[in-house]
């Protein structure tokens, strides 16, 4: 099954988290950008940018915007030269937070793409291709924890029941509670059983 592809993609200034002296938090959210800031036609009404945050550290030294790149635009956005995706990311940032203050403060900028990492291959989750999930025989190889002799697959895709294997493969919780000395039990067994963990 293949991962899906993502980029992420920060801005980095060394004047601080320069957008909330306007009076903004750094949370970007894109539904419609100029031509230019989007995918090529036919696609004209996917921006390029769609999820950018504040990742600014707490001591404010710096300020970081991230972006995240997905999909068909992540594919995209790849074809471009470094000072291309620069320009169009910072233009995007200027555009967003009606400031040209980021271009002026000339960021500097960091990038990953987990599609380029050997073991991920992608990010972030695995998706079925065209076709799949109307043949049987997948659904049921997929449902198979052990997918060789002594070798299990832990994560939210290989579960056993209903999509919560990750956590409560039936008395994971419970060995773990009895392998605990008695000094560190503060509650009983039966209260622990009835929690759940969402990770």
């Amino acid at each position: 099954m293949p991962m899906g592809t993502s980029l992420k993609l920060a801005a980095i200034y060394k004047e601080g988290p320069w957008w909330r002296e306007l009076g903004l938090q750094g949370e970007i959210l894109s539904t419609l950008l100029p031509p230019k800031l989007s995918l090529p036609a036919p696609d004209t009404d996917l921006p390029l940018f769609v999820q950018c945050m504040d990742h600014s550290p707490y001591s404010q030294r710096i300020g970081v915007i991230v972006c995240f790149v997905e999909g068909r635009q992540n594919f995209h956005f790849l074809q471009m030269s470094q000072n291309d995706q620069q320009e169009r990311f910072v233009e995007f940032l200027a555009m967003s937070f009606n400031s040209s203050k980021a271009k002026t403060f000339k960021p500097s900028f960091v990038a990953h793409n987990w599609a380029d990492q050997p073991f991920a291959r992608g990010a972030y989750t695995g998706f079925f291709s065209p076709g799949v999930m109307s043949v049987p025989e997948f659904w049921t190889a997929f449902q198979q924890m052990e997918k060789l002799p002594n070798v299990f697959l832990a994560g939210s895709d290989y579960h056993i029941g209903f999509g919560n294997g990750y956590i409560e493969v039936p008395g994971f919780w419970q060995r773990c509670i009895r392998s605990l000395p008695p000094q560190l039990l503060t509650t009983t067994l039966n209260d622990i059983e009835s929690i759940k963990v969402w990770a």
